[in-house]
């Protein structure tokens, strides 16, 4: 996979019936974008006042041994992660995305996933929430 984000076409074909669909894709594609370049704080950026974000598997008690600073995921894949977008869709205030994505984790290990993210966003656009579906296991092997 080539750094960065590949397989934008597929926002394009999401196909969004309104304006605030076609908003919201195009948002989650900016965050998406982002976090390519690590950009971490693009997610706190778009994030609604009580908006929230989950991610498969990362239960306190997992994340608890590694998470030494508000900035872990920064710290733990400094240089962004790929995407390889596959599939996107849009329906009323939610935009999925399924994505293949790979980095270099600081700790020099080579990290490969593959997942789907929801985004829910509130009437203004912003992200009301963001869960995560990835295989938890392949996220731990690179800490």
């Amino acid at each position: 996979m080539k750094k960065g984000i590949s397989g934008l076409e597929n926002f394009q074909g999401a196909t969004p019936r309104s304006q605030t669909e076609l908003r919201n894709v195009e948002t989650a594609r900016a965050i998406l974008e982002g976090l390519s370049r690590g950009e971490w704080d693009i997610l706190r950026a778009h994030m609604a006042p009580g908006g929230s974000t989950w991610v498969l598997g990362f239960t306190p008690e997992r994340l608890a041994k590694h998470v030494r600073s508000p900035n872990f995921i920064a710290e733990t894949f400094p240089n962004g992660v790929s995407f390889d977008i596959k599939a996107v869709v849009a329906e009323g205030s939610r935009v999925v995305v399924e994505w293949d994505d790979e980095a270099e984790a600081s700790t020099g290990k080579h990290y490969e996933n593959n997942g789907v993210s929801i985004f829910t966003f509130d009437d203004e656009g912003r992200l009301a929430s963001y869960h995560e579906y990835i295989d938890p296991e392949r996220f731990f092997a690179v800490l």
